[in-house]
């Protein structure tokens, strides 16, 4: 497949054993009705670990330190490039801090009803130990 790069995103893991965080999107135009994985885009001039600490306090209300992230896996999808983090450590409380973009937020299996079609399979590679994975 190729690809025309537009778009970096971290996606964030946060695992309570079986269940991972989601949070459900409303009012975004993208995959509104599902629940995805936290993450969000990398700003220009960003680092991927600046990204994922903005990212994670814009959209959680939690700090993190860059070693408390563990790389898990990349995932070029069209015309993006998904880098996923295990996030291992933090402080403060998991909140929805963007109630205009998630209506919910919740540890959930990921074959509840709900979860966004492709995210079984990125969750079931990176507990694969799949470094790279590719549609």
């Amino acid at each position: 497949m190729a690809y025309c790069v537009k778009k970096i995103a971290v996606i964030f893991v946060f695992q309570k054993g079986d269940e991972y965080l989601f949070l459900k999107r409303e009012h975004t135009g993208a995959a509104d009705g599902f629940y995805m994985l936290p993450g969000g885009h990398v700003d220009e001039g960003e680092t991927l670990l600046q990204a994922c600490v903005r990212e994670l306090k814009e959209e959680l209300d939690i700090t993190v330190q860059p070693a408390d992230l563990e790389f898990k896996m990349v995932n070029p999808i069209k015309n993006h490039v998904n880098f996923f983090f295990l996030v291992k450590k933090y402080t403060g409380e998991l909140k929805n801090n963007e109630p205009e973009k998630h209506s919910d937020l919740r540890f959930l299996s990921p074959t509840a009803e709900g979860i966004y079609p492709t995210v079984p399979e990125e969750l079931k590679a990176i507990e694969q130990g799949y470094s790279f994975w590719e549609r």
